[in-house]
């Protein structure tokens, strides 16, 4: 019996569908979808974060630990680095799911890709002909905003060429995001859909895909149990990265 497609093979897939238009030799002859890095910078468009000791731990440089047994399928054991949050809503990109396309078949012009084997990532499910650059770097990359510290986004594709000559830097490019509007993510954080970890370039661009998820999910795991015992509330969670 043929198994059924899911919520989630069905994003990669059309991920998969998008980025291949992307890389067709035809597709501009064809009209295909432009996947590229904006020629102009693009901001974010929410506020900024709270300010420190307002009582909101959601704001950009956090992670979102998709908790065990998640029912909605696109995001089920997914880990969101948190690059926008507002009023008016929040936006995230899926840090653990690479696409399998490398990145030197989406800019063939960029000839330092062809010496490295950096996959696109599938940031989330919205506008997936959208790219986006996270950069870990001591300095400011032109034309981005820093999430948290040394790790910046940015829509510009200078950047993207710079980074690919230099054999050293450390950076992912996303295939699309995901979007909550306003009051949606502090619904699904009540619920338990969450827990909130405090993110690291480490674990963005050092740790294989794979390991993301269950390691932080783990360690959230403890918390809870540590929070339990002591007679703590532990519906909302912000753990510090390291112990």
């Amino acid at each position: 019996m043929r198994a059924k497609l899911t919520a989630n093979h069905a994003l990669v897939a059309a991920a998969l569908l998008v980025l291949s238009l992307c890389i067709s030799p035809g597709a501009a002859a064809a009209g295909g979808l432009p996947c590229s890095l904006p020629a102009k910078n693009m901001s974010i468009p929410l506020h900024p974060p709270a300010p420190p000791h307002s009582g909101s731990a959601l704001a950009p440089g956090k992670f979102l630990v998709a908790r065990r047994g998640l029912q909605d399928p696109v995001f089920a054991k997914t880990v969101i680095l948190l690059v926008g949050y507002g009023s008016d809503g929040a936006m995230g990109l899926i840090v653990n799911r690479p696409s399998g396309i490398p990145l030197s078949k989406l800019f063939p012009e960029f000839k330092g890709l062809k010496k490295r084997n950096d996959l696109a990532y599938i940031g989330g499910p919205v506008e997936l002909d959208r790219l986006f650059l996270l950069v870990a770097s001591k300095k400011r990359p032109g034309k981005s905003l820093e999430i948290f510290d040394g790790v910046y986004i940015s829509f510009d594709k200078d950047a993207l060429k710079a980074m690919a000559d230099d054999p050293r830097a450390r950076f992912r490019v996303y295939a699309g995001y995901a979007g909550w509007s306003a009051g949606q993510l502090e619904s699904e954080m009540a619920r338990g859909d969450w827990y909130l970890v405090a993110a690291d370039a480490g674990t963005i661009f050092n740790k294989p895909a794979a390991s993301i998820w269950p390691g932080l999910i783990q360690r959230a795991g403890l918390e809870v149990q540590r929070q339990r015992a002591a007679g703590l509330s532990f519906a909302r969670l912000d753990l510090p990265l390291h112990p």
